[in-house]
């Protein structure tokens, strides 16, 4: 939730700059890239804890961030929209 709700309030193309280096400053032995895997996180979230915890009393959150369904749904558009954002900039950038 704290990513989602930071991620909205700099928009996607703060995020995807800020991005832009995860895989350079999270190198994975296997080579795989870590925006990659973060990607399939962010769009497939299922964290084990918010399923225990009642989200409308917890951390005095905006209605936006009370409900987990709404959460993986924005987490969902985060993985989409950003990452094809830090596609274009390195797109750009070559």
């Amino acid at each position: 939730m704290d990513f989602a709700a930071v991620a909205e309030h700099l928009g996607d193309k703060s995020v995807a700059k800020a991005l832009k280096s995860f895989d350079s400053l999270y190198p994975q032995k296997s080579g795989q890239s870590a925006l990659q895997q973060l990607q399939a996180q962010l769009s497939s979230l299922t964290p084990y804890a918010l399923k225990r915890v009642d989200l409308k009393n917890f951390k005095n959150l905006a209605t936006r961030y009370s409900d987990f369904e709404n959460i993986r749904m924005i987490c969902a558009d985060i993985a989409v929209n950003v990452f094809d954002l830090v596609c274009e900039i390195e797109l750009n950038e070559s």
